[in-house]
């Protein structure tokens, strides 16, 4: 759904729950070991906006990696969003792909679904350097 889903929707998820704090730091901290990569973040998308609910490298949080909040339209979920499925790039550098903010060069998203199937979120991998 491209926009994201509403807060309902996230609320049903219990993302947002003081509860989930540590699995999602674990989460986003997996999604940067596993692909090698700076640092992993899970975005929440509700209304049009994007929310860091946690970006992570392999010594913890990144500073500032919480909380921040953009529009869709302006942030890397909106490709993941409108394509539905994951999407990378290998250098944000090249014409006409993504370009990222934070000296961020390369990076992949997948959607996060609700257990209804909308999407609610995106877990992502950021690199400072462009790689493929």
């Amino acid at each position: 759904m491209r926009g994201g889903t509403s807060s309902n929707a996230i609320a049903r998820a219990r993302l947002l729950d003081p509860d989930a704090d540590a699995a999602v730091d674990r989460l986003a901290r997996l999604a940067a070991s596993v692909t090698g990569a700076t640092s992993g973040v899970l975005w929440l998308v509700e209304d049009g906006q994007v929310v860091v609910r946690s970006r992570q490298d392999e010594h913890g949080a990144v500073p500032g990696g919480r909380s921040s909040e953009e529009s869709v339209d302006r942030s890397l979920c909106e490709a993941v969003l409108a394509a539905g499925d994951a999407v990378w790039s290998e250098d944000t550098g090249d014409a006409g792909g993504p370009v990222a903010a934070d000296g961020i060069r390369a990076w992949v998203g997948l959607p996060v679904h609700d257990p209804s199937g909308g999407v609610i979120g995106v877990l992502g991998a950021l690199d400072v350097g462009a790689r493929p």
